[in-house]
């Protein structure tokens, strides 16, 4: 190695006097947390570039007269000599000195002593400099150069300006912080910077922090903005049960609508493994593949792997077009080897599902053809729909006209253990018609919206039990009656209060459905808005039979500037007829002459702070059913508090509700003066006092550089243990992620993490 190169890029330059344009941030300015450099960047300070206020300066220098002025000034032919301070101008280009030598027929500005070069955006200071001030090109000596915009400055022994947007410096120092706290500098013998591409390149470069040299590279290519090219990316790193979790993203800026990131990856107790991900951008469609391979896994023993395609596209006024596609080797891929949020880990399936969709007007027509894959092994495989056809025309909604809609739907379903298989599961084909006709009447005080429709379902199955139906069907005619009126009057405070009383009648007949089969139906979870829903069923198996009336009452406070600052409901149904037609065996439900009260409330006090709560009691047995509440708090300077409690009492009837859940949320994101946040989440189980996932974290941010650390524990998934008894899996990891402003991040991503754990939290990069 050139031994004089080393020692040059060890050696720091130094700063001079310049002082930068650096503003420090008063005392209070810093107590309220007045932002600077960039948001959310706490810097004790800010970059303030000085005002263009000469002749010109809107404009670009070519083809403007120069204009230059000094405290003296002698002419010797072409040559003009100025001294005792000197200005020049020419367009937005602006060139200070205490003295120097201006040439007519070169356009060439020779400058001595306290040099500055300002154009738009930057500022090039030194001690000596000679510039062309038709193109703005030269070199400056002991140079020092600020980019306002991202804060990236630079000194080095000679800066030039070869070319528009390149500057080369010798034996140079860079960083991105403060002046006078470089906690991190990149020195070196030689750096370019190259404006257009957005990339630095150093060579024999030393990366210093708090002055120590960490890091030598004969050659470093690194970003100085948002920009992406092609080349490694910093390793990503962390700690779980599984080991050391070690990536080397390389990323390939391919063209401008499509690139690639390939990532070697390394799990210590697991083995190494590749994961890809490619997307693709054209005028009508958007494309991502993503892929994982894990060969012969050390704790697995046999091959792990993942696929994805996800698309999204839009063809014209009348077509559009969506793929979601996601499949993995086996159902403990995303728990072992993904560093994903917690929502990801404990999903039950995967869906895998193609659609195109034709709009015209109020008409909707779409193929559909969706399947799962099954992760969960507590849950059984959905019917897969091979494919869906369905059209649907939406009511047009106009006042006092008749006005009618309709929906269709023909769906294959089929399902690996199907009775043609061996198996259970019936099989066939679904047809389904709806079709309507409303009057809508509405006034200022209220409005009554009747309606009529038809339903209609029939199959044709490929194979059944013995001695049922390959063929059944039902058809019930649904009316509907949905009435309200707005009360409003005005409050000594200036507040609005609002009265909207509600009725919502629903009828239809009973027509036996007990030889059809249950394809997708599921029964829809009760809150005061399913009072006033022509559905208790989720899917089109089962034609629900009605006789009940929905009795609800609202009232809302709204604000003098027209903010609804708190609302409450509350409601009922009386059923005037027994319900044959269900799907839960809950005893004597069918019986029963009205429902659980539903209510809800609102209150929003300020924009910033929110809360909601809901509550289904049931009055013939005095039991509380269910209960709810969440109070969200969020600010511009990144505060967060987040509280719930969620409370369902079990219900033998569902499977998935054996066991009551009563269970505490809360999570936060707190600023700790202007460089420090702290992160938590606590999920809680009242009923086995016990963590559900418990996160943890810190973060240091200013203008220089950032890190963050996450520690997270948390009841993964559910397990049959040895003895065959289903266990809760713990897991926890630790995750590192280090930042130097201007050159890169080291570590996992733990801002998305975050903001998928902390309702509200949108990390700032």
């Amino acid at each position: 190695m050139d031994r004089k190169a080393l020692a040059q890029a060890v050696a720091a330059p130094a700063s001079g006097s310049f002082d930068w344009d650096w503003v420090p941030l008063t005392a209070e300015e810093m107590q309220v947390g007045a932002q600077c450099c960039a948001p959310g960047n706490a810097c004790g300070g800010y970059y303030r570039e000085p005002a263009a206020d000469w002749a010109d300066a809107d404009r670009q220098p070519e083809g403007l007269p120069v204009r230059a002025n000094a405290a003296e000034s002698q002419w010797q032919g072409d040559t003009v000599t100025l001294t005792g301070g000197m200005v020049v101008t020419q367009g937005n280009m602006k060139l200070t000195a205490d003295g120097g030598q201006y040439n007519r027929s070169s356009n060439n500005v020779k400058l001595r002593g306290a040099v500055e070069i300002r154009q738009p955006g930057l500022v090039i200071a030194g001690d000596t400099a000679d510039v062309a001030t038709g193109t703005g090109f030269g070199a400056v000596e002991n140079a020092r150069f600020l980019d306002y915009k991202s804060g990236s400055r630079a000194t080095a022994s000679v800066l030039a300006r070869t070319q528009p947007d390149v500057i080369e410096l010798e034996t140079a120092s860079f960083t991105q912080c403060p002046p006078g706290q470089e906690d991190w500098q990149l020195t070196a013998g030689h750096v370019t910077l190259n404006q257009s591409t957005g990339r630095g390149v150093a060579r024999h470069s030393v990366l210093r922090l708090g002055g120590l040299p960490v890091f030598y590279s004969p050659y470093l290519n690194f970003p100085i903005d948002d920009r992406r090219q092609t080349g490694f990316l910093w390793p990503t790193i962390a700690t779980t049960s599984d080991g050391l979790d070690l990536s080397a993203p390389f990323y390939l800026n391919l063209a401008a609508n499509y690139d690639a990131t390939i990532t070697p990856r390394l799990v210590t107790d697991r083995g190494a493994m590749l994961e890809s991900e490619i997307r693709y951008l054209n005028s009508w469609s958007t494309w991502r593949a993503t892929g994982a391979y894990l060969p012969d896994d050390d704790e697995f023993a046999d091959d792990r792997w993942l696929a994805g395609l996800y698309h999204s596209g839009r063809v014209g006024q009348h077509w559009a077009t969506s793929i979601d596609y996601t499949r993995v080797s086996d159902e403990d891929y995303f728990e072992d080897l993904s560093l994903a949020s917690l929502d990801v880990k404990r999903q039950s399936h995967l869906t895998q599902q193609a659609a195109a969709t034709f709009f015209y007007d109020q008409w909707r027509a779409q193929i559909q053809v969706r399947q799962y894959q099954v992760v969960d092994l507590f849950v059984a495989e959905p019917y897969r729909q091979l494919p869906r056809l369905s059209l649907q025309r939406l009511g047009g909604g106009t006042n006092f006209a008749l006005d009618y809609s309709f929906y269709g739907e023909a769906t294959a379903f089929d399902n690996r253990d199907s009775i043609e298989a061996g198996g259970r599961f019936v099989t066939g084909n679904r047809y389904y018609a709806e079709p309507g006709i409303s009057f809508p009447m509405r006034w200022t005080a209220g409005y009554i919206e009747p309606e009529v429709r038809l339903r209609h379902v029939s199959y044709d199955l490929d194979e059944t039990a013995p001695g049922a139906s390959r063929t059944p069907s039902a058809t019930v005619p649904l009316a509907i009656v949905d009435a309200g009126l707005f009360f409003e009057r005005e409050l000594s405070s200036g507040y609005e209060q609002t009265l909207e009383p509600r009725l919502y009648y629903l009828y239809s007949e009973f027509d036996d459905q007990s030889d059809q089969p249950r394809f997708d139906t599921n029964p829809v979870t009760f809150n005061y808005q399913q009072l006033f829903s022509p559905r208790r069923f989720i899917g089109r198996d089962r034609l629900e039979d009605f006789d009940q009336l929905s009795v609800g009452l609202t009232s809302r406070f709204i604000n003098p500037v027209g903010r609804e600052v708190l609302s409450g409901s509350i409601g009922q149904t009386f059923y005037f007829d027994e319900r044959e037609i269900t799907l839960l065996n809950r005893p004597g439900e069918s019986e029963r002459s009205r429902s659980s009260v539903a209510a809800q409330l609102n209150w929003q006090p300020l924009d910033s702070l929110w809360a909601t709560a809901n509550a289904l009691w049931d009055r013939d047995n005095d039991l509380v059913e269910q209960a709810s509440f969440a109070v969200h708090y969020a600010t511009e300077q990144q505060a967060v508090f987040n509280l719930g409690y969620r409370y369902r009492r079990q219900d033998p009837a569902i499977v998935t509700l054996t066991e009551t859940i009563d269970q505490v949320d809360a999570s936060a994101a707190i600023p700790l003066g202007m460089r420090w946040q702290l992160f938590a989440r606590w999920n809680y189980d009242l009923n086995d006092n016990s963590s559900l996932e418990n996160t943890i974290g810190v973060q240091y941010d200013d203008c220089c550089w950032r890190v963050r650390v996450l520690y997270q524990r948390a009841i993964e998934d559910e397990k049959l243990d040895e003895l065959g008894v289903v266990r809760g899996q713990e897991d926890e990891a630790i995750l590192l992620e280090f930042q130097l402003k201007g050159l890169g991040n080291l570590g996992q991503n733990i801002g998305r993490l975050l903001e998928e754990s902390i309702w509200g939290y949108r990390d700032r990069d």
